[in-house]
C-alpha cells in the first residue's frame, strides 16, 4: 500500500521517516486485532516516509507526505527485525596496515 497525507504545518516527517497508520479512528478497528476490518483488508501499519513537502501559504502551514507500507501492524520487535532488510550498512573490507 502507499499513502499521500496532507497536515496542517508538522514538521516531524523527513524522508525515510518511518510512522505508524492506525485506522482506528475511523472505525476500522485495531489493525493488530486479526477480527477487525483494517486487519482483514490489511489497512494500518508501518510505513516509510518517500516524499516530505512542507508549505507556507498566506499565513498557513501545510504538510505533504507520500508513504510506502513497509510493515504490517506487528510488534516493535518484529517491525525492526523486518527493516533490517531495507536499512542494512555494507560491510566495508578492513584496512591492512602495511
Amino acid at each position: 500500500y502507499t499513502v499521500s497525507l496532507e497536515m496542517f504545518g508538522n514538521t516531524a516527517f523527513l524522508p525515510g521517516s518511518i510512522f505508524f497508520i492506525d485506522p482506528s479512528s475511523v472505525g476500522m478497528g485495531n489493525p493488530r486485532d486479526k477480527n477487525s476490518a483494517a486487519f482483514q483488508i490489511g489497512l494500518g501499519g508501518y510505513y516509510q516516509a518517500t516524499a516530505v513537502r512542507i508549505q507556507y501559504s498566506n499565513g498557513t502551514l501545510t504538510t505533504n507526505v507520500d508513504a510506502t507500507q513497509v510493515s504490517w501492524a506487528e510488534d516493535e520487535q518484529e517491525l525492526i527485525q523486518n527493516l533490517n532488510s531495507y536499512i542494512s550498512t555494507p560491510k566495508r573490507p578492513r584496512r591492512t596496515t602495511p
